[in-house]
């Protein structure tokens, strides 16, 4: 395994600043092993350090593997703002984040086709983001109240999916080029599930949960 990490390293190293790649395209042209992926990304990273970052507007587009999406070589322009990882609300009553695309560049023609939907309910305020398919979204509080009633009855069922979703699982199951995210805050407690997976059962369970809510926002 030290061999094919010195390989991965030294064939980044050689690329042009500014030039991106994916560590997917790496794994597959060395042959690494699917339990062994993680493993050697964390290795390659810490030797790299600094000197790659991942393309904007994908850092927090995956849920488990990072190795899935873009990456430049070359630090980040020091005029660069550090981008700000904004924690989840502490004070949410009720918060739903879906996010399902393909991680594909902004520029991409499938890039639009995408689902990107958060719900907040804090004690004095509904607050929502919801874009589909490119276009933004608004919704009454009817249909608010109709999503957070449909997710409280799915919250157990997506709750023991995600507890079996560690890193071995991810590592094993989770696919590439594809993401669809769930993260749920209800009374104490956080629920973040990866459904792009091979696993059928969760990938079909989460695919009908983000479907609902999309029908719900959706038709009339």
């Amino acid at each position: 395994m030290q061999e094919i990490i010195e390989k991965i390293v030294k064939e980044i190293k050689s690329l042009k600043s500014g030039e991106k790649f994916f560590f997917t395209e790496l794994f597959d042209k060395y042959s690494v092993k699917k339990t062994d992926k993680l493993k050697v990304f964390n290795a390659v990273m810490d030797m790299l350090k600094t000197s790659v970052h991942i393309v904007d507007g994908f850092k927090s587009a995956v849920v488990g593997l990072p190795f899935v999406v873009p990456f430049i070589k070359g630090r980040k322009k020091q005029e660069e703002k550090k981008e700000e990882v904004k924690p989840l609300p502490t004070n949410a009553e009720f918060y739903l984040f879906v996010n399902r695309g393909a991680l594909v560049p902004k520029k991409h023609p499938k890039y639009n086709k995408r689902v990107y939907i958060k719900l907040v309910n804090t004690r004095d305020n509904l607050d929502t983001s919801i874009e589909i398919d490119a276009t933004l979204c608004t919704i009454s509080e009817d249909k608010f109240a109709q999503i957070k009633k449909f997710t409280q009855k799915q919250f157990s069922s997506l709750l023991n999916l995600s507890i079996k979703q560690t890193p071995e699982y991810l590592t094993n199951n989770a696919l590439d080029g594809y993401m669809e995210n769930i993260t749920i805050i209800l009374g104490g407690t956080t629920i973040q599930l990866n459904g792009a997976v091979a696993d059928k059962s969760t990938a079909k369970a989460c695919s009908n949960f983000i479907e609902k809510i999309y029908n719900i926002i959706t038709k009339d």
